[in-house]
């Protein structure tokens, strides 16, 4: 399940109090969906050390979930597994604020680190061989030109709305704005052009199949290019991993992770 909305909530109940009492009613409605939309999220309120704290769960918090049952792949087990792990941080802090500040301190350090490096953290966990990094490069190669060739029109469904949005400070609507904008305009737009122009400088046979195959083209452009990024982290990560860098936030990294299993050994 990728969705879920929690339990409906019948308002008859309220009927008769609403008629003599609405904003009773209303503060008591409001508490209600309250409640439902806070057991449905995550709610983390040291805003001070949110940052150390949002790269954990995205980082150790997948071996957290796995450690206590949890299925770090589905996301309602992620959600409870990061509910459990920011409790138990907050429990951890109260218990010894310095052991968890300098925990959060080193957590920004290794973040910085692996941004540095333009790699990721899972790679630390399953180093590629060298053998695996020339064979996806291969596969990179032999499959660019169906890349090349996939990104029209599908790259602009991308394009168009970051030239629009370039300047947006709250990031968190981009994604619902990608998906209007696309579903109402570059879609249609795009896809009907590209189909009126491949029946005109080819044929209508070539056009109808075509426009069949521009949603399974988008799909594989998509794909693509995550595979080519994970492809260039992990020449990166094999190029760097044995530098005097690449040693330090390799030691920085296990440092840390013993630390955090010791701190919530018991806070869990």
């Amino acid at each position: 399940m990728l969705v879920k909305f929690g339990t409906p909530i019948s308002l008859q109940p309220y009927y008769a109090l609403y008629r003599t009492r609405p904003r009773t009613v209303q503060r008591e409605v409001n508490a209600l969906v309250r409640k439902q939309i806070e057991d449905l999220m995550l709610d983390v309120r040291d805003l001070d050390n949110y940052p150390a704290i949002d790269f954990l769960r995205n980082t150790w918090g997948r071996k957290y979930a796995r450690l206590h049952g949890y299925d770090a792949e589905r996301l309602p087990d992620r959600l409870l597994s990061d509910r459990a792990l920011v409790a138990a941080l907050q429990q951890a802090q109260a218990a010894d604020g310095e052991a968890v500040r300098r925990v959060y301190d080193d957590a920004l350090r290794l973040r910085d680190g692996i941004r540095g490096m333009k790699i990721s953290d899972d790679l630390f966990d399953r180093p590629p061989s060298w053998g695996a990094v020339l064979a996806r490069t291969g596969l990179c190669l032999l499959l660019l030109p169906a890349w090349i060739f996939s990104l029209w029109p599908n790259a602009l469904h991308f394009i168009i709305p970051a030239l629009i949005l370039r300047r947006m400070t709250d990031r968190m609507f981009y994604g619902t704005f990608l998906l209007a904008f696309s579903v109402l305009f570059t879609i249609p737009v795009l896809y009907a052009l590209t189909f009126v122009l491949t029946g005109i400088y080819v044929n209508l046979w070539a056009a109808a199949a075509y426009l069949v195959l521009l949603p399974f083209l988008a799909l594989f452009a998509w794909y693509y290019r995550k595979f080519l990024g994970r492809t260039l982290q992990a020449w990166r990560f094999r190029m760097r991993r044995n530098t005097e860098a690449g040693r330090a936030l390799q030691a920085l990294r296990t440092d840390l992770h013993h630390r955090l299993n010791r701190l919530l050994e018991n806070k869990s």
